[in-house]
Order: C-alpha cells, then sequence, then structure tokens
C-alpha cells in the first residue's frame, strides 16, 4: 500500500488515531497566504454570508515517488503574491474562501531527480483538500560504451544515468541487446559504430519508441561462447554499468595463462625514464580521478588482468615492492599491504605501461581503442586518441634527447 493511503486510512480508524497524528505532524507545513485581500465586489460580500467562509484552508500535497521538491507560488491577476517551498509531502495553509479572489491562482512546479519536472494550475477558490502528483521517470541517458578483449574473453560495457531495464537475444548475425526506457543521441551512437575487435566485427544502434536497441554482429560464426549480463551501480559516478561478458568453455583459465605470459614480456627497461614520462603524461591527461573510477570498476576481466599486471610489477623489483604515485614503496607480499594496493591499483606506478604491454600482446583492436576500454571507457574514442598520442610524442621526444 501507498504511504500516503496508509496515512489516510489510519486517520479513518479510530484505534489509528494517535498514528495519524503522528504521521500528520511530521508532514512539513508551509504558508501560502498573500498580506493583501482582493478587491471587495458584491461576490465576495455573498460569500462573506457561507459557512466557513472565514476559515483557514489547506491543501496537502503528496508525490509519487514521494519526496519530490516542491515550488509553490499565489497569483492574482498574473502577479505574484507569494513563493513558497518545501518537499512532498507538504501541507500548504491557504488563505480562506474569504480572503481568495475568483481568478486567484496557484501554481505548482513538482522536481524529483531522474524524473521529468511538472508543472500544474489550480484555481484558487477550488483547490481540494488533498492533491497526489504522479512523476514519470526520464529515459535513461547512454552515457558511454566500451569493448574490452583479452585473449578468448571479452566484456562490453554500457554506462547509463540510472539503472536499465533491458534483455539480451541472440540474432542471425550476432546478438541484440534492448534497452528500455532509453535516450540515444549521436554521441553514443558514434561510440556504438567505433565498436569492433574478434568478438564483434561491427555495432549499430537504433531508437524503437522508447526503446534503444543495440545490433551486435559477431566476428566469428562459430561463437558458442557463454554471454552473461549483468547490472550494477557505480556509486563514485551515480551511474548504472550494464555488462555482457563473453565466457569461454574453460571458464576463461586460458585467458588467464594468455595475460601471465603476455606479462612475462615486460622488462624493466621497458620501466625506463622516457616510458614513465608516457605514463605520467597520460594520467595528467586523463585525469586522477577518472583513472581511479575507470579502474576501480574492475569486474571479473578487469580485475584480473590488473591483479596479474600489479604481480608483475612486483615481480619485476628486487625486493619484491611497487613504487607509489607519492614515491614510496609497498611490498607486495603482506596480505594487508597486497588487499590495500589491489584496492587502488591506480596509485601504483607503471601500471599504465604493464596495460600498454597486455594492449599490443592481444591485437584484435588498435592500442587506442585497447586502453580507452581499460582506462578511459567514459572518454570518446577520439578524445582519448587525442590524449594518447600527446602521450607518445612525450615519449618519443624523450628518447631523441641525447
Amino acid at each position: 500500500m501507498r504511504g500516503g493511503a496508509l496515512r489516510r486510512r489510519a486517520c479513518a480508524i479510530g484505534p489509528l488515531l494517535l498514528l495519524c497524528a503522528a504521521a500528520v505532524a511530521s508532514e512539513e507545513r508551509v504558508t501560502l497566504v498573500p498580506e493583501r485581500a482582493p478587491p471587495w465586489r458584491a461576490s465576495r460580500f455573498l460569500a462573506s454570508l457561507r459557512d466557513g467562509a472565514h476559515a483557514p484552508r489547506a491543501l496537502r500535497i503528496t508525490t509519487q515517488p514521494e519526496g519530490a521538491q516542491l515550488e509553490l507560488a499565489y497569483l492574482r491577476e498574473g502577479v505574484e503574491l507569494r513563493r513558497t517551498s518545501g518537499s512532498a509531502p507538504l501541507v500548504v495553509e491557504l488563505p480562506s474562501a474569504l480572503r481568495t479572489g475568483e481568478a486567484d491562482r496557484i501554481a505548482i512546479r513538482v522536481a524529483l531527480a531522474g524524473h521529468v519536472p511538472r508543472d500544474l494550475a489550480l484555481a484558487a477558490n477550488a483547490t481540494p483538500p488533498t492533491l497526489e502528483i504522479a512523476l514519470t521517470r526520464e529515459p535513461a541517458r547512454l552515457l558511454s560504451v566500451a569493448l574490452l578483449e583479452i585473449a578468448d574473453r571479452a566484456r562490453l560495457e554500457l554506462r547509463a544515468s540510472r539503472e536499465l531495464v533491458f534483455r539480451l537475444a541472440r540474432s542471425d548475425r550476432g546478438w541484440q541487446l534492448v534497452l528500455s526506457d532509453a535516450l540515444l543521441d549521436d554521441a553514443f551512437a558514434s561510440a556504438v559504430a567505433e565498436l569492433r575487435g574478434a568478438t564483434i566485427a561491427r555495432a549499430g544502434v537504433r531508437a524503437l519508441g522508447s526503446d534503444v536497441i543495440l545490433e551486435l554482429t559477431r566476428a566469428r560464426a562459430d561463437d558458442e561462447r557463454e554471454l552473461r549480463l549483468s547490472q550494477r551501480m557505480l556509486p563514485v559516478r551515480a551511474t548504472s554499468l550494464v555488462a555482457i561478458d563473453w565466457i569461454p568453455a574453460d571458464g576463461g583459465h586460458g585467458a588467464d595463462a594468455s595475460v601471465a605470459a603476455a606479462l612475462a614480456t615486460l622488462r624493466r627497461s621497458d620501466l625506463a625514464a622516457c616510458a614513465q614520462r608516457f605514463e605520467r603524461s597520460l594520467r595528467s591527461a586523463l585525469g586522477e580521478d577518472a583513472l581511479a573510477v575507470a579502474l576501480s570498476e574492475r569486474g571479473e576481466l578487469r580485475e584480473r588482468a590488473t591483479v596479474l599486471a600489479v604481480e608483475r610489477l612486483a615481480a619485476l623489483d628486487q625486493r619484491g615492492s611497487l613504487e607509489l604515485l607519492d614515491g614510496s614503496r609497498v611490498p607486495l607480499a603482506p596480505a594487508a599491504e597486497r588487499a590495500r594496493v589491489l584496492a587502488q591499483p591506480e596509485r601504483v606506478r607503471g601500471l599504465l605501461l604493464a596495460l600498454r604491454a597486455l594492449a599490443a600482446a592481444f591485437p584484435s583492436a588498435d592500442e587506442r581503442t585497447a586502453l580507452r576500454a581499460w582506462l578511459a571507457p567514459e572518454r570518446s574514442l577520439a578524445e582519448f586518441a587525442n590524449a594518447l598520442e600527446r602521450a607518445r610524442a612525450d615519449e618519443a621526444e624523450c628518447r631523441a634527447s641525447p
């Protein structure tokens, strides 16, 4: 039962009068009574003779969902005489019938995050005792999409402004992801068109009514990997992450072995001064906060490869330690230190270089696409490509210096 209905029922049942009084007392009350009465007319004289003409009036406003912000204005002949605000449920004190003009109006603006705002206008002399305003959810904004591939594992990540209702089905050419009540824009459509790799040969997106449909064409006709679809909220960004994982028959153990083999080719010389300049440049362009968000959104695929990359960096150090961005060194062996480092892998110096080595080892897509999926899934490919090119140029300048 809705909260408003529960309160009304409590007020109607004798033994629950105390519950009713407590609920009403806890509701916010505001006054929307103008200082000036309307001009005296014959109609006001007749109104003054009616029962209750001098009694104060009240309007109780509720919203579904509850908690919407209300902005109210009292208008007389188009002129605003009083303004107030509050959160639903809200009790609004109104002028008596005697002090209410025939043309007086009450304007109400209703707003709640994630919902379409509403504007209402009521005749001030004919307001009901209660008013319930239903709000419609805004369509989810589709923010970004990226494809991460490692060996025979793949993960498609889609970020949206709120939780989505979706379904995934196989099609003649691959897969079809239907997102209900979503909003398609040109930036997202462009990002979808750039998706390609060893799993997806090409992708397209279209709007159909209030649905958005992603068409993913498989790169291999014999792709029989298991599909797993998931969704979780990302509290740091207050967004939703929808992920499609392609899982091989071995559960991904072969991918772990391939990642370990690729990272084994990483040498100390690959972490030298000029390579560090590449990493510093790329970190600066992406921003430490955004990088932290990207690497914290791990999932099974990203998390396992990140752990192996951190372990390889520790193995390259004679003391088995890691250098952090603040210059401190942390041994990876103690369980407590290991957990602390893996909780914030973006703080490990050299991690971007290890991930670059991984991207080069699995050339299912170019380095820009692979590294963007790792480090900047919220950025457009063009924006990330510019940052990557600047980092490469800084590294090349360093190598060319005597």
